[in-house]
């Protein structure tokens, strides 16, 4: 990791730190139609193994903040963004809905020829927002 990342990670961790010494920390809650956060965007999904321990290590962390905070660790919404805020959240997207198609198009133009991806978690840290 870069010494920029670590930097940044500090800063993350001593945010969320005070914020949850605070109780000022915010828990993320599911997704509702027209909210901002964990709208239709691109991310990759981990491999069930990896699914799966990163789920239990949400959950480890799930018991520090609450039962209030929306796991999005679990297997079954476990992910890396690739790119988010595309456009708020909708819980009904429609087959052959023509912006997915669009976004689908630009996917496969920018991951032409990319294999596999693989990389290695070095961190996990609370900010003030999950």
């Amino acid at each position: 990791m870069s010494s920029a990342a670590h930097r940044n990670f500090d800063r993350l961790f001593a945010e969320g730190r005070r914020a949850l010494l605070t109780g000022t920390h915010k828990v993320e809650s599911a997704p509702v139609d027209g909210i901002p956060r964990w709208g239709i965007g691109m991310v990759l999904r981990p491999d069930p193994v990896a699914a799966h321990a990163i789920e239990q290590v949400a959950v480890e962390a799930a018991a520090v903040v609450g039962g209030k905070h929306w796991l999005a660790g679990a297997v079954r919404s476990s992910h890396l963004t690739l790119r988010r805020g595309l456009e708020p959240y909708r819980s009904l997207v429609p087959l052959g809905d023509p912006r997915v198609a669009r976004y689908v198009a630009a996917m496969r133009t920018a991951v032409g020829g990319v294999r596999s991806l693989r990389f290695a978690v070095t961190g996990l840290t609370l900010t003030p927002i999950s």
